[in-house]
């Protein structure tokens, strides 16, 4: 079983007053279960009108609603988005929101089982005490539960206390390239892109794979052992980069679970990555879509 922590909001655009139920934790939980992994999403919505349809949507879905805790004082999370002239979006995250009051100290697992994986952001760690809790969650795992770390950067999770805390527990770590940048601004300064790679695999003793994504350009996977680079193959028909990270996260997943040398998990993500980038949205309203990346990329091969 896959475990998810992370933030439920709706990214709320003022300009065509319109909005969305989604965020990383969302997606990536999405697409793993409509592969048909085990997977529970553990996250808190307010007791408002944003939060029943949070559970609405969560339902349909077909998540384990036991684990969205509701928050009798706090609102529902929102992203309020803003793009410039050129489409790129920017976010402001109201504070004080449902999710930064998680409470995970009693929170038992499910089937009383610890899980295989667990997955975490940054922003869910904004407030000291959400923080903590989180942290003294994975202390608690064993040793054999790997612990996935997507950077995933924003406004008010931007801070080093959150990042390297993070990164002391992390097995796997999925970052972009401008993450990846600001982390070796901060932590190793004037260090090459390579020696800030080998820097995180010296100080950060448990990790094992560090997963670098670099839109248009491809990926690349880091090991303590060596390393492998994927190119985009051929262009793709562009319908928005919306969840393109996400999706690459949860097939690296499904590789990790699966024993996928690193060379496999860097090609079948970058694939199912791109199909993504192929739909409006980060999540295909047509289940089959799953089918038909499951035989292209996932079942048929392995």
């Amino acid at each position: 079983m896959v475990l998810v922590l992370g933030e439920s909001l709706f990214d709320v655009f003022p300009a065509s007053n319109s909005r969305r139920f989604g965020g990383a934790p969302f997606n990536f939980a999405c697409h793993l279960q409509r592969f048909g992994y085990p997977v529970t999403l553990v996250s808190r919505v307010g007791a408002d009108s944003d939060g029943q349809e949070i559970l609405d949507i969560l339902g349909r879905y077909n998540f384990d609603l036991s684990f969205i805790q509701v928050d009798p004082l706090h609102a529902t999370g929102q992203a309020i988005v803003s793009l410039d002239s050129q489409g790129v979006a920017s976010y402001n995250f109201p504070e004080n929101s449902a999710y930064d009051h998680l409470h995970l100290d009693d929170m038992p697992f499910p089937d009383a089982q610890p899980p295989e994986l667990v997955y975490l952001g940054s922003l869910l760690q904004r407030s000291d005490a959400a923080r903590a809790q989180v942290q003294r969650l994975l202390a608690r795992l064993p040793r054999k539960t790997r612990i996935f770390y997507d950077v995933n950067l924003r406004a008010g999770c931007d801070r080093r206390e959150i990042v390297e805390g993070t990164l002391r527990y992390a097995q796997v770590l999925k970052i972009n390239d401008a993450e990846l940048g600001w982390i070796g601004a901060r932590f190793y300064p004037e260090a090459s892109e390579q020696n800030c790679i080998a820097g995180l695999f010296d100080n950060f003793p448990a990790m094992r794979l560090i997963m670098v994504t670099r839109g248009e350009h491809g990926s690349h996977l880091f090991t303590r052992q060596g390393e492998e680079a994927h190119a985009p193959a051929h262009s793709i028909t562009l319908a928005d980069t919306v969840g393109a990270g996400d999706a690459f996260s949860a097939a690296a997943v499904i590789g990790l679970l699966k024993g996928w040398d690193i060379a496999t998990i860097n090609t079948r993500a970058a694939a199912f990555s791109a199909a993504i980038c192929g739909i409006a949205g980060a999540i295909p309203a047509d289940a089959s879509f799953y089918r038909q990346q499951a035989f292209a990329h996932f079942r048929r091969l392995g």
